[in-house]
C-alpha cells in the first residue's frame, strides 16, 4: 500500500552508473536486473557486499564455537554458566542448555586464536562428550566507523552486523542491530543524516567499546572481586536496567556499590597512563 515492490529470492550484485544514475545490480532466478532507488539500506552481515560497493570498511570480527553436549547428570536446566578463563580468552566460556538433556559449550576468542584447541581443552576438562559443533563469527563494533555513504545519487547506509552494531562486552547484537535498523528507517523518513539519528545507538555501543577495554585489563581476581561485589542492591539494578540500555543507567551502579569506583580507577589507571600491565598476574612490567 505504501508502494514498496518487493523482490523475493534476489541476491545484490553490484553498483552501476547509467546516465548519471546509481542504479543497483541484482540476480535473481529470473536472472539480472537493474534497479532504481534513492536509499539502499546493507544489512548483509560483516562481510556486507553493499558496504564494500559503498566504499565502506567491514567491521572487526571474532571467531566463536561451540559444542553441543548431553548435559551433566546434575545440571540444572534452567541454570546457564559461564566461566572467565583470562589465560585463554579476553571474553567468556558458557554452558547454555536448550532442553532437558542436551546443551552447549563454547567460547568467544581473539583472532588468530586455535579456538579449536582451546574448546577441546575446556570440554575434556568438565568432562564434556561433544556432539557436534558450531562455529561463526561476529563482528564488533569500533568507535567512529564511517556507516554511510553516497554513491552518485544513492544513499547507502549499513544496519546490523554490516554496520558492526554489536556490544563488544557480550557480543550480542539482536537489539542493537534492531536499535539501528530504525535509526536507518528514521533517516529516510525524516530526510535527516543517519550519523543524527543513530546518535543513541552508537553511544550505547562506545560505552560497551570503553567496558570491554577495561574488563580486557582484568586478572583473574580482578574477576572474583567483581563478582563478589554483585550485592542484591547491584542484582535488583540489574534485573531492572537490562543491558540493550545501559548508557542511560551506567552512572548509577557506583552508588549501588561505591567499590565499583575503587576497580574502574585501578584499571584506568594502567589504560590512561599506558603502564604495561600483564592481565594474568594483574601487576604492572618493569
Amino acid at each position: 500500500n505504501a508502494g514498496v515492490d518487493l523482490h523475493f529470492g534476489s541476491e545484490f550484485l553490484d553498483l552501476k552508473t547509467e546516465n548519471e544514475s546509481t542504479l543497483i545490480k541484482i540476480r535473481s532466478n529470473a536472472g539480472e536486473k537493474l534497479l532504481k532507488a534513492d536509499y539502499l539500506i546493507g544489512a548483509d552481515g560483516f562481510t556486507s557486499a553493499v558496504g564494500k560497493a559503498a566504499g565502506l570498511a567491514d567491521p572487526l570480527v571474532v571467531p566463536l564455537l561451540q559444542a553441543e553436549i548431553i548435559l551433566p547428570d546434575d545440571w540444572d536446566p534452567g541454570v546457564t554458566k559461564i566461566w572467565f578463563e583470562v589465560g585463554e580468552t579476553p571474553y567468556f566460556y558458557w554452558l547454555i542448555p536448550e532442553s532437558e538433556r542436551e546443551g552447549v559449550v563454547g567460547l568467544i576468542a581473539k583472532p588468530g586464536t586455535d579456538i579449536r584447541k582451546l574448546l577441546d581443552s575446556f570440554l575434556e576438562k568438565g568432562k564434556y562428550q561433544p556432539l557436534a559443533y558450531q562455529s561463526g563469527q561476529a563482528a564488533l563494533h569500533s568507535p567512529g566507523e564511517k556507516l554511510e555513504n553516497k554513491v552518485g545519487d544513492l544513499n547507502i547506509l549499513l544496519v546490523g552486523d554490516a554496520a558492526g552494531q554489536v556490544k563488544v562486552t557480550t557480543v550480542g547484537g539482536a537489539v542493537t542491530g534492531l536499535s539501528g535498523g530504525q535509526a536507518a528507517a528514521r533517516a529516510i523518513l525524516d530526510e535527516v543524516p543517519y550519523r543524527k539519528t543513530r546518535l543513541g545507538v552508537t553511544r550505547e555501543l562506545d560505552l560497551h567499546f570503553f567496558i570491554r577495554q577495561l574488563l580486557e585489563k582484568m586478572d583473574r581476581n580482578d574477576y572474583v572481586r567483581l563478582v563478589g561485589l554483585l550485592t542484591p542492591s547491584v542484582l535488583s539494578f540489574l534485573n531492572r536496567y537490562d543491558r540493550d540500555t545501559m548508557r542511560q543507567h551506567f552512572w548509577k551502579l557506583p552508588f549501588k556499590q561505591p567499590a565499583f569506583v575503587v576497580l574502574g580507577l585501578k584499571l584506568l589507571f594502567f589504560k590512561l597512563f599506558l603502564l604495561p600491565y600483564n592481565p594474568n598476574t594483574g601487576e604492572q612490567n618493569h
